[in-house]
């Protein structure tokens, strides 16, 4: 843990450098190949769309973009609200949102918790046990995080929390997660990508 220091990625046989540039190329042909076999392509971003058909000119490439409702108020003052919520799902594929918080927990969390001990909330589905044992073991952590497995509603969390994180290591595309929570009132959003 995480996926990406260990260049394990899920699914495939082979193990990934993901700092040799060779790797990545190979990596990025493999997908054009996948998506030259497609009879339709289809993105969730112009920039996504405008990106592919650039690279496979002859290709049908349309964009759906995900469908929002803007009808989510929070009903408790902001002012009443404390802490950060990370919401994600953890199991199948979803790897990257596991490395993309051992980051935040790893390298910004302990940042903010020189200032300020302000409570950490990780909800999803799937959480690693990786995770639990990373708060376990860093005595900083133990008590300002909490664990939220498989929520059945996510309301009642926006409705605790001032702030959502979405930090993103890598992958692509436009994150649902912030996107929907753009409609949510009184909820404020860091999205985040380090560079190296």
């Amino acid at each position: 843990f995480p996926s990406a220091a260990t260049g394990k990625t899920p699914g495939m046989d082979r193990t990934l450098d993901l700092h040799n540039p060779d790797d990545m190329k190979m990596d990025r042909d493999l997908e054009l190949a996948f998506l030259s076999m497609s009879d339709v392509i289809i993105t969730v971003s112009s920039l996504e769309k405008d990106e592919i058909s650039q690279l496979l000119p002859t290709s049908k490439v349309h964009t759906i973009g995900h469908v929002m409702y803007p009808d989510k108020i929070t009903k408790t003052n902001f002012r009443e609200r404390n802490g950060i919520l990370f919401l994600a799902a953890f199991h199948g594929g979803m790897y990257y949102n596991g490395d993309a918080i051992w980051y935040f927990l790893k390298h910004i969390y302990p940042l903010v918790l020189r200032d300020t001990p302000i409570p950490l909330t990780i909800a999803g589905k799937g959480i690693p046990d990786e995770l639990y044992t990373i708060v376990k073991n860093t005595a900083s952590l133990t008590d300002h995080v909490t664990f939220v497995e498989s929520a059945t509603a996510i309301e009642p969390l926006y409705e605790k929390t001032r702030l959502l994180i979405a930090p993103h290591l890598y992958g692509a595309g436009i994150q649902y997660k912030v996107q929907s929570l753009l409609h949510v009132q009184s909820l404020s959003i860091i999205y985040y990508t380090p560079h190296s």
